[in-house]
């Protein structure tokens, strides 16, 4: 019987999905080998298992070579070929579900065959699946790659002398800017937050000193005093900022309260996964203050609060999972 990775691969597709790959590989702009086609047709029979001993190599070559003596080297090749294939198929149909990264590449595409009409038709498309996608990392991620973009048709494809370009190039430039530190602010606090919490759950005791020279050098408050003179809109640097005092100075409660406020205020216009995060980390604060000495009534009903929001808007959905998670099923039966 063969062992290959491609049986693993198939092992995680739906039926759905090998009737689509089926296509996918019988499509002359994708493959032009019809023993591929055979491979797939004969070894697809023995899903999901793929542990029949007719799974094997003089079997297989017979069948798709009956006048040809057996080869390894051929059946080898043509599992390789096909496991290619099965990359290609994984990434094609990631991508074509990425309305995100499909506008990434229109972009840079558009800019550089010089087309300003559709250039400018996908960046307004682009801009308006953002705007309703809602903010969070991803979003300032893809501002600045717009910000690029823009910078880029701009130079490549104007006149680089005029006043009036010069400028739009600079506003794109500075736009770039206040995107960029709001991806990195965002990402950093998240990703020590996370730390934070793998190091607690698991009792790991280390030195955690990189991180708090890191934030003594960048000096958040001062990044988000900056920025939101440049840019009065951004309300999610001010949310990071709270979130990470909140955990920094964990004892005092001001902080929480604070950080609360921002979240209820700016829920609407964050990303439904951004909006289970702050919720997420709401929780985890009052589950933290309950769990301590001394009067425990306030923090319980916040988190009763915290808990009846969190459900009525199903923010316990993300992209990840559609379904309240086992450990916050928990978290609620143990009010």
């Amino acid at each position: 019987m063969i062992k290959h990775k491609i049986f693993n691969i198939f092992s995680g597709f739906s039926r759905n999905d090998l009737i689509k790959f089926e296509d996918f590989i019988n499509s002359p702009y994708h493959n032009i080998n019809k023993k591929i086609v055979l491979l797939f047709k004969e070894i697809v029979k023995y899903y999901p298992d793929f542990l029949s001993p007719l799974l094997n190599r003089d079997r297989l070559s017979l069948l798709i070579n009956p006048k040809k003596e057996p080869k390894k080297s051929t059946i080898r090749h043509l599992f390789s070929d096909l496991q290619k294939l099965a990359n290609e198929f994984m990434i094609y149909e990631k991508f074509k579900n990425s309305k995100f990264e499909w506008n990434d590449i229109l972009l840079k595409l558009y800019t550089e065959i010089n087309d300003e009409s559709q250039f400018r038709d996908t960046l307004n498309k682009f801009n308006e699946q953002l705007n309703d996608y809602g903010v969070d990392g991803k979003y300032y991620y893809y501002k600045k790659m717009i910000n690029v973009y823009e910078f880029n048709f701009n130079t490549l494809n104007h006149n680089t002398k005029s006043s009036k370009n010069i400028e739009e190039s600079r506003k794109y430039l500075i736009s770039y800017i206040i995107n960029l530190v709001s991806y990195f602010v965002t990402e950093i606090i998240n990703t020590d937050l996370n730390v934070k919490i793998f190091d607690s759950k698991f009792k790991i005791k280390v030195d955690n000193k990189f991180t708090a020279d890191l934030f003594s050098v960048l000096d958040i408050t001062k990044l988000v005093t900056v920025v939101e003179k440049e840019d009065k809109d951004n309300f999610i640097l001010k949310v990071y900022l709270h979130l990470y005092k909140t955990f920094k100075e964990i004892e005092n409660e001001t902080n929480f309260y604070n950080y609360k406020k921002f979240i209820f205020k700016y829920s609407g216009k964050m990303s439904r996964d951004e909006c289970s995060y702050h919720f997420s980390m709401l929780i985890t604060y009052c589950i933290y203050k309950n769990t301590g000495t001394g009067d425990k009534s306030e923090f319980r009903h916040e988190l009763l609060l915290i808990y009846d929001f969190f459900l009525k808007n199903k923010y316990y959905t993300d992209i990840k999972t559609p379904y309240l998670s086992d450990d916050l099923f928990q978290k609620f039966f143990r009010l």
